[in-house]
């Protein structure tokens, strides 16, 4: 036998030597500083991923912060949309009572226009019918004193009685006595024809004719 031989079985020897006096003890208490190293290094193993885990967290929190302002920036869209449809309501509203009150004012003016209308053409009217009485026909005269005179195929009759110094004539039209001033007038119906005698110029002496005129509408 050798001697490393000799040296293996004396070590065992020992071994069992130690195994049998009591070494069980020790045993137990190797077994528990193991599990103590063995949890050591489990928790070094985990502490070198926390980095990682760290680094994942952090990930995760960048992605939520990121789906929070989106879903922040959703919430102020939509209270954006629910302002501009609240604010198109409201302009839609205004817009009608707009065009109500624009189409009250419009009925308005046309009524006032057709009012308008209607006040001019009988203002045309009116003096249309004024142009046409000076488009009358119109025929001098001059009687003197106790002189007449027949106008009209003898429909219209006018005859100077006298004249005084207050200029003031009396004159007969169509056997009518009236007393006229310089100006004034006597009408007469001629066939439906309305006409006017009109004294121009009253005398009060034998001298002078006094002056007349025969109007008559065309």
């Amino acid at each position: 036998m050798s001697i490393d031989l000799a040296k293996k079985f004396e070590v065992a020897g020992i071994i069992v030597g130690l195994v049998g006096s009591g070494a069980l003890g020790s045993w137990a208490i190797y077994q528990d500083t193991l599990k103590q190293y063995e949890t050591q290094i489990s928790n070094y193993e985990k502490a070198k991923d926390f980095p990682n885990l760290l680094e994942n967290i952090s990930s995760v929190s960048r992605v939520l912060n990121e789906r929070l302002s989106l879903l922040n920036d959703y919430d102020t869209l939509q209270s954006e949309v629910t302002t501009l449809k609240e604010s198109n309501l409201k302009l839609s509203e205004e817009i009608e009572v707009s065009s109500a009150t624009y189409e009250h004012k419009i009925q308005s003016l046309r009524s006032e226009l057709a009012n308008q209308k209607k006040l001019l053409e009988s203002k045309v009217a009116s003096l249309q019918k004024e142009v046409s009485e000076f488009k009358s026909e119109v025929t001098a005269f001059e009687l003197n004193e106790g002189a007449g005179t027949s106008l009209k195929g003898g429909l219209v009759q006018v005859g100077f009685t006298s004249g005084n110094m207050y200029n003031v004539c009396k004159v007969t039209v169509n056997n009518k006595k009236y007393e006229l001033e310089a100006g004034s007038s006597v009408t007469v119906d001629l066939n439906g024809r309305s006409c006017k005698v009109v004294l121009n110029k009253c005398s009060d002496s034998v001298l002078y004719p006094s002056r007349f005129e025969l109007l008559c509408s065309s």
